[in-house]
């Protein structure tokens, strides 16, 4: 029920009561509080608070303890602070394009994770982040890998079926299998339509994953021969017979491989022929040379990211999201190897390690996100993403959305004209009480009294902000929520007002942009082979079968050894 406080008066000059307005951005102005939080009690964090909640890095000073995401600045006179979150929470920064998601924190969160020496594995839009701090890690006593997807050939490599293969050396089948199953339900992606067609597809990359692993000479071992596996095996003859069926039937009956294909082996001629083509279609990416060449070996572990401090640049085109799956593959099996690193040490990583994966919500599904967000904490892995609207999310993760809306503790909100996004924030924030004001006044002919004029003012509620105040929040400020916690209006300035602008080299826009021309032309150019070395063995029988001759019992197989 709503408080009235009414004044009534006859005083022909008095005034209406008016309701002060306190100042929160330069562009935003609300209504200061009133009554004693009847509809409502938020508000904002004062300066004197986030100073107690959040931890501050002065420039100048030893940094020491843990780092995390930038959320706050101030600078008076020529003095500056950081505010960042140092507890392990996971993170969510929401920024429209040209916000200055980067520019305005992840730069600077970059910064204060290497001075901590966290390892981290970031995902870089373009490469810029690579080129403006990558030698100030390696002159942190960092090790520096690059997956560059936008010059691969200027990457280190690294093979996906390497899990595969770690656990084959292992003698570990089992682990194996799963690892298998693991890198192909990234590549199909969700299932869409009836389970016939997806459990066919993922049952034919994953069969042809197997005899890749297990049965090709070490060299060929990769993403590029299990499409050619499959292109070349998987054809038809005249007759109607797949190469793929001689091969498989020279097999044990135990065999990975056979057990897999199975699933996909019962189906008629005709829908086995969409399995294949489907499956093609989901590993065209490993056809590209460049991109057959980066990922035909490994130049690093990815345990060793969670041993030494590392940091792994995973740098995506902004112009080629095809190539957007490699880096949802590349986080499914770091996750995985730093939980086995864990459970070797205690179930902690010896080395933290932070996840800054920027444009996620472009990323295909990444099945391990729930579980990274709900029991990464403990073992030392702290998620910091950032998307474009909350709506890239919703689309891509369905039922887990609110699992990890929830497991992110500290959203940050820089801009964003997304329904969704600004009502989610202006929830977010809560209500307060305020102080409404109403009028009336009556007039009659009586010259000695006047007219009776009245006002009156009701307690009500309202947001804190208001969506459409939400969506006028401009650089330099931003929004930060963290669960438990009043919300703050913070100060997020480019890095150019900031000292980390010189700590990285950069400087004006103009010598950046000659800043990453000098990078990129000193970084090395690898060597393409002229053709994509492939194992061959549909040649093989192939010419055996034109011979009139059976399929050799001789083959190398992990499984068994060197058989007759």
């Amino acid at each position: 029920m709503s408080c009235v406080v009414a004044l009534i008066t006859t005083d022909r000059t008095s005034k209406l009561s008016s309701v002060g307005m306190m100042k929160v951005t330069d562009d935003i102005s609300i209504p200061v509080s009133a009554g004693n939080g009847q509809h409502g009690s938020e508000r904002f964090l004062t300066e004197k608070e986030k100073r107690d909640l959040y931890a501050v890095y002065t420039p100048g000073e030893k940094f020491t303890g843990k780092a995390g995401l930038v959320i706050n600045h101030e600078k008076i006179g020529r003095k500056e602070r950081f505010y960042y979150i140092k507890d392990e929470l996971h993170s969510l920064v929401i920024g429209a394009t040209g916000a200055g998601k980067d520019r305005r924190v992840m730069l600077q969160t970059l910064f204060l994770q290497i001075m901590s020496g966290v390892s981290i594995a970031l995902s870089d839009v373009k490469g810029d982040m690579y080129c403006y701090t990558s030698d100030f890690a390696r002159k942190n006593g960092y090790d520096v890998a690059v997956l560059d997807l936008r010059q691969p050939e200027k990457s280190d490599r690294y093979n996906f079926l390497q899990p595969i293969l770690n656990a084959l050396a292992e003698g570990n089948t089992p682990k194996a299998i799963d690892a298998t199953w693991d890198l192909v339900s990234v590549l199909v992606g969700q299932q869409k339509g009836e389970p016939l067609w997806y459990n066919g597809e993922t049952a034919t990359i994953a069969a042809a994953i197997l005899c890749v692993c297990l049965e090709a000479p070490p060299e060929y071992r990769n993403m590029a021969n299990v499409y050619y596996f499959i292109a070349y095996m998987c054809k038809s003859d005249m007759y109607g017979q797949m190469l793929l069926n001689e091969y498989l039937n020279n097999l044990d009956d135990d065999h990975p491989a056979k057990g897999v294909f199975a699933m996909a082996q019962i189906a008629a001629s005709k829908t086995r022929s969409s399995f294949f083509t489907s499956a093609l279609g989901t590993l065209r990416l490993f056809t590209n040379p460049n991109i057959a060449a980066m990922t035909s070996v490994s130049d690093f572990e990815l345990k060793d990211i969670g041993r030494e401090k590392t940091i792994l640049y995973m740098i995506v085109p902004d112009d080629k999201k095809t190539l957007y799956p490699l880096v949802s593959i590349m986080v499914t099996q770091l996750y995985s190897q730093q939980i086995e690193l864990a459970n070797e040490y205690g179930q902690r990583l010896p080395v933290d390690t932070d996840y800054d994966l920027n444009e996620l919500g472009n990323f295909p599904t990444i099945p391990c996100l729930g579980n990274i967000l709900s029991a990464g904490r403990s073992r030392g892995i702290r998620v910091n993403a950032v998307i474009q609207d909350i709506q890239q999310m919703e689309k891509n993760y369905k039922e887990d959305f609110k699992n990890i809306k929830t497991n992110c503790q500290v959203k940050l909100y820089l801009k964003s004209d997304d329904p969704d996004t600004l009502k989610m924030v202006s929830e977010s924030l809560g209500n307060y009480t305020v102080k409404s004001v109403g009028a009336s006044n009556s007039v009659n002919t009586d010259r000695i009294n006047g007219g009776n004029f009245s006002n009156s003012s009701n307690l009500g509620g309202r947001k804190l902000l208001e969506p459409a105040e939400v969506g006028r929040i401009n650089s330099p400020y931003a929004i930060c929520l963290m669960t438990g916690r009043y919300g703050a209006v913070n100060r997020l300035p480019d890095i150019s007002e900031t000292f980390v602008n010189k700590e990285f080299g950069m400087g004006s826009r103009q010598e950046n942009i000659e800043l990453i021309q000098k990078f990129e032309k000193s970084r090395a150019i690898r060597e393409l082979p002229k053709n994509i070395p492939l194992w061959g063995i549909w040649n093989t029988i192939k010419a055996e079968q034109d011979d009139g001759t059976q399929i050799k019992k001789k083959r190398v197989s992990f499984l068994k050894g060197d058989e007759e």
